[in-house]
């Protein structure tokens, strides 16, 4: 089975041939095809970094990371028609293209010959992303979102149990362009509420392993801290970091963790451990939310149970971006000025 050809008549275009290299890729098992490397036209190796020293592991990652990231910034049905065609992520383990071609017209409730068709128009979105990708541009980076990366897994660990709180996070990220060689963490915290020179900072930052911190900047309760990396990554190379976070006392924040990514996630993991004097009376799980709506009660939330010890756990794959994930709690009062609000 083929993906749709374009018409005779097709205008040339700077993306025509990347389109051409790109529809080799779905056949058979997509980007998990043991000849992934022999499908990439001189183009795609160009664009997505591939160098002729790249074992079949590499390659895969590379593709695989750059593609992602791309398709993620799709149309939601256009996103998901190129994810299921090239098999990229867990949208589908079918071994045949005709049978995730399937699955995308069972999705849009349409018969296969359309779903070919939105296959094949973001196969062509993506070249031309690709292609604008290469041009040399100005710098469209913004200091509290910079590109370069997105996180493949967060463990996070918040410890309410101690004086002040401590929050231990691991991240892995994947690079979705080379030479990338630092990482932004940014959150929210309670301000301290005194900006003269010597006053305690909101948040105190330990990195534990991965990098160095190089750089901190506080804007009110906005704190930023840069890492700088062991060394550059190339595309589609992954790398783990851990950091350790002590905020202001817990009388100063209000009864939240949320994280809002501001760039792909594919997986979170959160564990909360309570004070066992200080137990919460209920728990909730913060699965997806604008993030004005997370510091509203809502009992309608999904309720969660505090384990023997204390604790509880939750789990998101795929976050989107833009929405907030984590959970809340109660307590007497409201707490303070704010709770803890981490951007991916």
């Amino acid at each position: 089975m083929s993906i749709a050809q374009g018409s005779a008549g097709e205008p040339e275009s700077r993306s025509a041939s990347v389109v051409e290299e790109l529809r080799l890729l779905p056949r058979g098992r997509g980007v998990l095809a043991d000849d992934i490397g022999s499908r990439l036209g001189p183009q795609l190796r160009r664009l997505l970094g591939i160098e002729s020293t790249d074992d079949p592991g590499v390659v895969r990652r590379k593709v695989s990371a750059r593609l992602t990231v791309l398709a993620d910034r799709l149309p939601e049905d256009l996103g998901h028609a190129v994810r299921a065609a090239l098999a990229l992520g867990d949208v589908t383990t079918d071994r045949f293209l005709k049978d995730r071609v399937g699955q995308v017209a069972a999705k849009i409730q349409r018969d296969p010959r359309t779903a070919k068709r939105r296959v094949d128009e973001g196969l062509r979105r993506l070249a031309e992303m690709l292609v604008d990708s290469a041009e040399p541009a100005p710098d469209r980076g913004n200091p509290f979102a910079p590109e370069g990366w997105y996180i493949k897994t967060l463990h996070s660990v918040l410890l309410l149990d101690r004086e002040p709180l401590r929050l231990i996070e691991r991240r892995r990220v994947v690079a979705t362009r080379s030479g990338l060689d630092r990482v932004l963490i940014s959150l929210s915290a309670p301000s301290p509420g005194d900006h003269r020179a010597g006053a305690e900072p909101p948040v105190r930052l330990d990195v534990l392993q991965g990098g160095v911190l190089v750089d901190e900047d506080y804007a009110g309760s906005h704190y930023r801290a840069t890492l700088l990396l062991a060394g550059p990554l190339a595309m589609g190379e992954e790398h783990e970091f851990t950091v350790a976070f002590r905020a202001r006392p817990r009388r100063e924040m209000r009864p939240y963790y949320a994280l809002t990514p501001f760039r792909p996630c594919e997986s979170f993991q959160l564990t909360v451990r309570f004070d066992a004097a200080d137990l919460p009376a209920s728990v909730w799980r913060l699965d997806g939310l604008p993030p004005r709506m997370v510091t509203d009660f809502d009992p309608g939330l999904s309720v969660l149970d505090v384990n023997a010890i204390g604790e509880i756990s939750v789990a998101f794959s795929d976050l989107r971006p833009g929405l907030a994930y984590g959970v809340r709690w109660s307590t007497g009062d409201d707490g303070g000025s704010a709770g803890l609000d981490f951007d991916g």
